[in-house]
């Protein structure tokens, strides 16, 4: 599937590991395994939601 990037704008405590991303997306709650990237100037997370309409609750490991 597509993976989209979604910014954190800090810098995980262990980039190398992945995360695990609680967002809100389509009125629901997910957590997904994602792993940290750095794209364009900025940390992002990798996730497979490309819509804008997702909002990051939080991250556990992260």
């Amino acid at each position: 599937g597509t993976m989209g990037y979604y910014g954190l704008g800090f810098k995980p405590d262990n980039p190398a590991k992945p995360v695990e991303a609680i967002v809100k997306h389509s009125g629901g709650y997910r957590v997904f395994k994602a792993w940290v990237d750095y794209v364009n100037g900025e940390w992002a997370i990798e996730l497979p939601i490309t819509e804008d309409n997702i909002e990051l609750i939080g991250l556990v490991n992260g």
